[in-house]
């Protein structure tokens, strides 16, 4: 059983769902471009949102999410912990399992060594240092995958930026400029080459049509396993740093 209460008087466009003893806040938003109520766990936050059409009401929306409320615990369950970039932390890189360790006296940047990052520096700048080159490795291996797959339909190099959003892995804007999300290098190779091409792709057709489709299936020959990974682990990623 679930049910909902107003979290405070100040907060209207919260709530809290409470199922089976666990609380889950969940916050709504409107979108003017929405069509539909969604629901979706924000891992970062241990939270749900809650996104509403412009028209419709914030008592049907947190109904959609009660009805949910089962789906939103066994998501939120299924996270892994929440994993801050510290010595002898271990996260995901491309795929595989990557130890990091500070080590004081060594050189500028950190040296990734037989599955462990060598970091330098001041144990307080740590995290940020992780999280510098972990931006560093998703602009160069996305770079390659996005001019490569470019290169081949015929388009140049597209301009690419790093970013970290919250619901998206990847956007091209109608000038052709591509963005990307660092978390991808956590991510299985697979995964990164699909995002690439999805955004690719963009660049001949800006919708999701037939001849997007196709232009994709061209650049991309595992999308289906790349989707089916990102829906089962892909908001896990906002677990770590």
């Amino acid at each position: 059983m679930s049910r909902a209460r107003a979290a405070s008087p100040e907060s209207a466009l919260e709530r809290i769902l409470e199922v089976d003893g666990r609380a889950i806040l969940v916050r709504a938003r409107r979108h003017r471009r929405a069509r539909r109520i969604t629901l979706r766990v924000d891992a970062r936050e241990d939270c749900a949102v809650l996104t509403l059409p412009a028209r419709a009401s914030l008592e049907s929306g947190f109904g959609f999410a009660r009805e949910r409320a089962g789906w939103l615990a066994r998501k939120l369950a299924a996270l892994p912990p929440l994993t801050p970039f510290d010595d002898h932390a271990v996260i995901p890189f491309r795929g595989a399992r990557l130890l990091i360790r500070h080590l004081p006296p060594a050189g500028p940047d950190p040296v990734l060594m037989g599955g462990i990052l060598h970091v330098p520096g001041d144990p307080a700048g740590l995290a940020a240092r992780v999280k510098d080159w972990l931006r560093g490795e998703a602009l160069g291996a996305l770079t390659r995958a996005a001019t490569q797959k470019a290169a081949s339909i015929g388009r140049a190099p597209p301009p690419i930026s790093i970013r970290d959003p919250r619901a998206r892995w990847g956007s091209c804007s109608a000038k052709g400029r591509l963005s990307f999300s660092w978390r991808l290098i956590m991510a299985p190779p697979m995964v990164l080459d699909y995002v690439a091409a999805h955004e690719v792709a963009h660049l001949l057709h800006l919708d999701h049509g037939a001849e997007f489709k196709a232009t994709l299936t061209r650049l991309a020959a595992r999308q289906a396993e790349a989707r089916d990974w990102l829906a089962r682990e892909g908001s896990g990623l906002h677990r770590y740093g």
